[in-house]
């Protein structure tokens, strides 16, 4: 019996990620040029409060937090690799850990145009300052940030919050 699959053949999808990985270094800013500014756009949807301990002023959530900017290192041209214009990438291998919130263990979806959409599911924990005057008809209002922890106002991340 003849098997026509050529096993050394590599499909579009694969031949892509080693076009785009091959010495891609993920701790490095993804900007052409240095003086640009990465901007991280964000979103968060609220799945469920796990927690709001009054005593000590936590909240804890579990969220999906949207993640979207473009990487100016990882763009091709869909007619080179067979029409492909988005690919699931493990974020392990593309996310530098200091602008990401969430599971490096899931997926980003990468566009052609070096546009990065990731949506970890993530719990968060945030201090929350409680007035419980009005009780059972108060409400609480907690801010949440994000940020860098390392890069300051040359080298920056602008987080957008929408």
């Amino acid at each position: 019996m003849h098997d026509n699959n050529n096993t050394n053949e590599i499909t579009d999808e694969q031949r892509l990620l080693r076009y785009l990985l091959n010495h891609y270094e993920k701790a490095v800013r993804p900007v052409r040029n240095a003086s640009n500014t990465v901007v991280v756009k964000m979103g968060m949807t609220i799945t469920n409060i796990f927690d709001m301990d009054e005593k000590n002023q936590v909240l804890t959530i579990n969220v999906w937090l949207d993640q979207e900017w473009r990487d100016e290192l990882l763009v091709w041209n869909p007619k080179e690799f067979g029409g492909i214009e988005s690919v699931r990438v493990p974020c392990d291998l593309i996310c530098a850990d200091d602008y990401t919130i969430g599971s490096m263990n899931s997926r980003a979806m990468l566009f052609y145009d070096g546009i990065v959409f990731w949506p970890p599911p993530t719990q968060l924990r945030s201090t929350c300052k409680t007035d419980v005057t009005y009780f059972p008809f108060d409400s609480q209002h907690c801010a949440i940030k994000f940020g860098s922890w390392t890069y300051d106002g040359i080298e920056k991340f602008n987080a957008l919050m929408h």
